[in-house]
């Protein structure tokens, strides 16, 4: 398979990795190496698989440490198509909101999960789900920042989710690590 055919040209203050330009900022893929090395997950649950290119290392997570990775879109990108089947990634085009029961498993199975909310509705998503969240689990969300008035082009903030933060039993987690990167990180602590 020819990968030339996925670059694109390189953007300042984005990810790049292999050639590959991610939708991420500078420092994400060494800060989720970073927390995936120092937490233990038995799957990751991705809402929003996008072009794929994140999806890429939660997949390696998973294979080098064990475990398994599920991604959800609701339309199909030819890296994701072409690249994470090789990878042994259960990769599916659908609506998540009509979907809820199969994810809620995936996500209430036992074994520790990581939920990424980064599809197109970053709040409805994590106020969705964290309902499925067992004690351990963790549940991120792209975009983020702490308040409206914050400067960046945020989609979901603490306003969106301090309901169902106290509802479930979530705290902030690694907010030193995520929070210059627009990720929000939350951990079910009851």
């Amino acid at each position: 398979m020819n990968f030339r055919k996925f670059r694109g040209r390189k953007r300042p203050n984005r990810e790049n990795w292999f050639g590959f330009n991610y939708a991420q900022s500078k420092g994400t893929v060494a800060a989720f190496n970073e927390f995936l090395t120092e937490e233990e997950f038995h799957r990751i649950v991705e809402l929003g698989t996008g072009k794929g290119e994140l999806s890429i290392v939660f997949a390696l997570y998973t294979i080098i440490r064990g475990g398994t990775f599920y991604t959800f879109d609701c339309k199909q990108a030819r890296i994701a198509k072409e690249v994470l089947p090789r990878l042994g990634v259960s990769y599916k085009i659908l609506d998540i909101f009509n979907s809820e029961k199969e994810i809620s498993r995936l996500i209430s199975d036992r074994g520790r999960v990581l939920l990424l909310c980064d599809n197109g509705n970053k709040p409805r998503e994590f106020n969705t789900f964290a309902k499925y969240l067992k004690l351990g689990d963790v549940i991120m969300s792209h975009d983020y920042v702490p308040s409206p008035k914050f400067p960046g082009n945020g989609e979901i903030c603490n306003a969106d989710v301090e309901e169902s933060m106290a509802k479930y039993h979530l705290e902030f987690s690694h907010q030193s690590l995520f929070n210059p990167l627009s990720w929000l990180c939350v951990r079910k602590c009851l």
